[in-house]
């Protein structure tokens, strides 16, 4: 999940005004690629306990919110994570103490 220089550039570009709000500041973009990469590396790392589709779809969307099917305006990256946050149960989990390993073994897909 990897910028080529003219994506960045791309995001990063500076409207009249010196911000833009179509796209994230690169903060927040920075930010954003991170939570992603902690996603990845949890589907990687818990992945057995995963159904092929559910793995698949979940890389998909991952891969779209970060841009690398194409550029994504904000507006659309909150309506990809709000159709994850429908779609994929395991997604909602807030800080409960309840351990992952147990959470995600728990739903029937």
């Amino acid at each position: 999940m990897y910028l080529n220089e003219e994506e960045r550039a791309q995001l990063l570009d500076l409207s009249v005004g010196g911000q833009r709000t179509d796209v994230l500041s690169a903060d927040d973009l920075g930010m954003l690629m991170l939570h992603i990469h902690d996603c990845r590396n949890i589907l990687h790392q818990y992945g057995h306990k995963f159904p092929t589709r559910i793995k698949h779809d979940v890389a998909e969307d991952l891969a779209e919110l970060s841009g690398e099917r194409g550029p994504v305006s904000v507006k659309q990256q909150l309506q990809i994570i709000m159709r994850m946050y429908r779609t994929h149960p395991f997604m909602k989990v807030v800080s409960t103490g309840i351990q992952f390993n147990k959470v995600i073994g728990g739903f029937d897909y």
